[in-house]
């Protein structure tokens, strides 16, 4: 089990190959919340299966709210690195990979969107959900030839459409949506490609 690997303190050392008590709750927290469902995993579940003492939880995360923030600070951080170092940089690609991710049946969307549907009163979470949001735009925005007119209009347009594919990917749970979803954005980015030239 996961915790008889992790009895270490916050600051202690830790072994080659094994991880942090901080390391091991918030794994256990990104498969239990994303899986079930934040509000439906209370503290206890999750020091259990993370095999680690509550007040050791508590040594490293004030409270449950703490926990969800570092949980989708981890996930902001994964997702943009994951596409940074995905290759190409285009916005059909990033249409490409969400449809990978879309094909495994434990996908249940985004789990930023998932979190605000949880907390839509908690400013923390909604505030790193928007600022995971703003940097998906940035990325797409990275795409675009700096000479571009309205550059800015069509990131903002195209993140839209890409984060309505994630909706309908949370609710529909349809990977079939998003080859959909690609073509919208593709044709956005010719419309104003398009414009540019006329």
């Amino acid at each position: 089990m996961l915790g008889r690997r992790l009895k270490q303190s916050k600051g202690s050392s830790v072994a080659p190959g094994q991880m942090s008590v901080r390391e091991a709750i918030l794994e256990t927290a990104d498969s239990l919340f994303y899986r079930e469902g934040i509000r439906a995993v209370g503290v206890d579940r999750l020091s259990e299966k993370a095999g680690v003492a509550k007040a050791s939880l508590y040594h490293h995360f004030s409270g449950k709210e703490d926990i969800v923030l570092a949980y989708l600070e981890a996930r902001h951080n994964k997702i943009l690195g994951s596409l940074i170092d995905a290759g190409p940089s285009e916005v059909s690609h990033m249409f490409n990979l969400l449809e990978q991710k879309a094909a495994n049946p434990e996908f249940r969307g985004c789990a930023f969107l998932l979190a605000v549907s949880e907390y839509p009163n908690a400013p923390a979470i909604v505030a790193l959900a928007q600022r995971h949001k703003r940097a998906i735009r940035e990325h797409f925005l990275s795409f675009l030839s700096k000479s571009m007119l309205e550059r800015e209009e069509c990131a903002t347009q195209i993140a839209m459409v890409y984060d309505g594919a994630l909706a309908g990917l949370t609710i529909h749970r349809d990977p079939a949506l998003i080859p959909i979803a690609k073509q919208a954005a593709l044709r956005l980015l010719d419309n104003y490609l398009s414009s540019q030239d006329s």
